[in-house]
């Protein structure tokens, strides 16, 4: 069984994202992610929750510096 603790992880990360755009709309969010060259052509059905994790934290760094 998958630790439950991991829901509240990832979706704090999405809302820490969504607090530096606050204008954009959810998909919008979505859209703005920083995805990988490796994982573009990837159904992201089967990705993993440490691999949102890191694509949330790589996107909140980005906006971050501007």
């Amino acid at each position: 069984m998958r630790d439950p603790k991991r829901i509240d992880e990832v979706t704090n990360k999405l809302a820490e994202l969504w607090h530096l755009i606050p204008d954009f709309r959810f998909w919008q969010v979505i859209q703005a992610l920083n995805i990988p060259e490796n994982l573009k052509n990837r159904d992201p059905f089967f990705w993993e929750d440490e691999v949102w994790l890191e694509i949330f934290r790589k996107t909140i760094d980005k906006y971050k510096e501007k």
